[in-house]
């Protein structure tokens, strides 16, 4: 059953019980129902569960169910028929919550008239216009309104007033007499009704309690009718007339037409309490309503009543148990887990005992994000090995890219296939970092960011559920050290690959300088997961009953053995007093600044090629000088970059519009994955052509071009004659960046003309 709210067709009772309303659905979870009256003289009887207003028999109509439980600026406080109707009531009745802080008014206002009197002295229809220039068809007849809403009216006037000419008698019972069935008129103006000035109310009758008794008594000329309300006649009959009318405050409707408020005699309280209203109306008390029962309880904690609490359904993606159902949990990442509904409700194969149905059920594993099927449905140990063996793949196939690349000539067209490889292993990360982001994702966008979360190290993705449930302290360490035991899978591979497959002799062949270049690169591609991983005792999810759970777990702070510091232990400098903490990004940097100031130098000056490729891994990440102009070596790497950086601003820029990320979004993300796929292809078969295919060149000549610059250019000449192409700096150089590339890659045969003095010149050193 969802929360009922009942609410005035007015501006500020929409407002109040739309605030509250978001406050119930959005903060504590509750799924929340909004039904309007005409007027709050309905409030009682709505919140009372009855079917109609005013039945003749209170106790057998209104029962339960109650579908209403809160009501909102009810102006009837203190009105005679209340305190009668919530006897009858009885259990049932609904109760006072008091004042909303806010007082109100209302009555009868004027909007182009200076000032209102009575007839005798002079003609107020002058100024304001008559009931002949209103449009009957935009009327309700007194008995579809007033009479019906107030059928104690008649007698009340009568008493009042004992103008018996103002009612009639129907089952003898007085009810206000009005003309052609929709006016009431005053006395003052009754011998002529088409001439008295026209007063239009709306809902069924507002304010016709007072206002009658009013006009009356100070010999006012109008009459009171009341405007359809399908559609609302009420506002826009009033802006055509620019007439007298009843209003209230607080409202906004009529400000802008300057309506003033009509002043009568100083406000007689006995008179009121007599049911006598020729006097100035006070500000009204409104206050706010509740369901009989509501208060019965004792709320703890912000919470709902116990008994109250299980009735409420909850909205989607919010939780509670059944035993403590005031105590909500807003389901974080896949809120599919709780659908809503009574206390207890979670997802096919969720846990119910678990916080915000975060876990599945013994001996089921997570499937389809939000439901879960058995662990043995298609054998455990198929299912875990699946899982290990799609990771390894993966693990082996950059690791042996990495290795295999390093054999070749650099630079080799094979690198962009490891540089788009890596680009899509970088991109993949930061979305997992959106994930994170507390946005409802939309399909097919939260499918995308649920598949990649394995690159987050979440080991729920591998179904370890199946195997144990793993504590919080337990799956965060095995997290962590998820990086060290890769490193430990590429130095296995390493051994594997320089035993078996390297052209060197076994003694020789296992190269350090490779080792830590590989190990190196995998950690610069998976650092923000590495990071992301550590931080995770950070993230946190407040919940509405005020607790806080961790973002990846949904476990409670409580329920770990010590502070989220702790979980973060083996972040800390070894050595390092408590409290002393060291940003592990500001660590890396600190780490790269020592090599690049210190170590680079020294190693250049003495030509140690083996650190320079050991440390090749931080030139790629941290080249600050080149990284503006050029990043990569290839230009398809840099239109790539360029490309996929362009696709994350739009996620950025559309994270305000979850439809915009989930439908634009997606195109940008299929778009950047087809970029990496013909980028990693290009590069592919771009070194299939020049390994296995003709290469632009047959013969570069290496020369000296003071000792034979002529030879060469002869020897060109000869070799063109017979059909083959030959490389000379002086004809086809047109970069000198790419000078070694010729050779390497776009060359069949490497010619030097070996003159004395060649090995002096830096550029034919370069060239061999």
């Amino acid at each position: 059953m969802p929360v009922g709210l009942w609410r005035g067709a007015w501006d500020s009772s929409l407002i109040s019980s739309k605030i509250y309303g978001i406050l119930l659905s959005e903060i504590m979870g509750y799924q929340v129902e909004y039904g309007t009256g005409s007027g709050s003289y309905s409030y009682i009887w709505m919140l009372a569960g009855c079917s109609q207003l005013n039945p003749t028999d209170i106790q057998a109509d209104c029962v339960p169910p109650r579908r209403w439980h809160f009501a909102f600026e009810s102006w009837q406080e203190g009105r005679p028929y209340v305190r009668p109707a919530l006897l009858a009531m009885g259990e049932y009745a609904p109760a006072s919550l008091g004042s909303p802080g806010y007082a109100g008014y209302q009555g009868l206002f004027v909007m182009s008239l200076p000032s209102m009197a009575s007839a005798s002295w002079f003609e107020p229809q002058r100024y304001i216009p008559v009931v002949d220039e209103v449009n009957m068809t935009k009327l309700l007849t007194c008995a579809e309104a007033v009479n019906t809403a107030y059928p104690f009216l008649g007698q009340q006037y009568l008493e009042a007033t004992a103008d018996e000419g103002g009612v009639e008698y129907q089952d003898d019972r007085p009810l206000l007499k009005c003309w052609k069935g929709k006016w009431w008129a005053a006395p003052s103006c009754r011998h002529n009704v088409s001439y008295c000035g026209a007063v239009v109310t709306g809902g069924l009758g507002w304010g016709m309690v007072e206002l009658v008794q009013q006009a009356s008594f100070h010999n006012m000329p109008l009459a009171f009718a009341t405007a359809i309300q399908t559609p609302n006649e009420y506002v826009q009959l009033n802006i055509e007339l620019q007439s007298a009318l009843y209003w209230w405050t607080p409202d906004s409707t009529f400000v802008e037409y300057g309506a003033q408020r009509v002043v009568f005699p100083e406000h007689n309280s006995q008179e009121y309490r007599n049911g006598i209203y020729g006097t100035q109306r006070t500000e009204a008390f409104l206050s706010t309503w509740a369901a009989g029962g509501l208060d019965s309880e004792q709320a703890q904690g912000g919470e709902f009543p116990l008994s109250l609490a299980k009735k409420f359904h909850l909205s989607n993606s919010y939780f509670s148990t059944v035993d403590a159902p005031g105590e909500i949990y807003r389901c974080f990442g896949d809120v599919g887990k709780c659908p809503g509904g009574p206390p207890g409700t979670c997802a096919l194969g969720r846990d119910r005992r678990s916080v915000a149905c975060s876990r599945c059920e013994s001996g089921k594993h997570a499937e389809a994000r939000v439901l879960s099927s058995s662990c043995f449905s298609q054998g455990l140990s198929r299912k875990v090995r699946q899982h290990v063996r799609q990771m390894a793949l993966a693990d082996l196939a950059l690791v042996l890219t990495l290795q295999f690349s390093s054999q070749l000539p650099h630079p080799s067209p094979l690198l962009i296939v490891t540089i788009s490889l890596a680009q899509m292993i970088t991109i993949a990360q930061k979305l997992t970092v959106l994930a994170k982001f507390k946005i409802g994702w939309d399909e097919p966008f939260l499918s995308v960011l649920h598949s990649i979360q394995l690159l987050n190290f979440d080991l729920k993705h591998i179904s370890i559920d199946c195997i144990s449930q793993v504590a919080p302290l337990v799956e965060f360490s095995i997290r962590v050290l998820l990086m060290p035991l890769f490193c430990l899978l590429v130095l296995i591979v390493h051994f594997l690959y320089s035993a078996f497959f390297s052209k060197r002799s076994m003694c020789g062949s296992f190269q350090l300088a490779q080792l830590g270049r590989t190990v190196g690169t995998i950690f610069i591609i998976c650092f923000i997961s590495v990071f992301s991983s550590l931080l995770s005792p950070f993230q946190c999810v407040k919940h509405p009953n005020g607790k806080f759970t961790l973002q990846d777990t949904d476990k409670p702070s409580s329920m770990f053995p010590g502070s989220a510091f702790e979980l973060m232990g083996m972040g800390r400098r070894g050595g390092a007093s408590e409290g002393d903490w060291q940003c592990p990004n500001v660590e890396c940097i600190n780490h790269t600044k020592y090599v690049f100031g210190k170590h680079v130098p020294k190693r250049l000056e003495e030509s140690n090629q083996n650190f320079i490729r050991a440390c090749s891994f931080l030139f790629t990440r941290f080249r600050i000088l080149t990284a503006f102009y050029k990043p990569w070596r290839f230009l398809s790497c840099n239109l790539l970059d360029i490309w996929l950086i362009a696709g994350l601003m739009v996620f950025v820029l559309f994270l305000t519009n979850v439809f915009l990320v989930s439908q634009v979004g997606m195109g940008f993300l299929v778009s950047m994955i087809v970029a990496i796929f013909v980028a990693a292809v290009y590069g592919a078969s771009k070194h299939i052509m020049q390994q296995y295919f003709r290469k632009r060149f047959d013969f570069f000549l290496c020369h000296q071009k003071s000792a034979a610059g002529s030879f060469a250019r002869l020897l060109k000449i000869e070799l063109t004659k017979a059909n083959h192409s030959a490389f000379i700096d002086s004809d086809d150089l047109l970069d000198i960046t790419r000078l070694c590339r010729y050779v390497a890659q776009d060359t069949q045969k490497f010619v030097i003309l070996a003159t004395p003095d060649i090995l002096g010149r830096k550029w034919c050193v370069a060239e061999t």
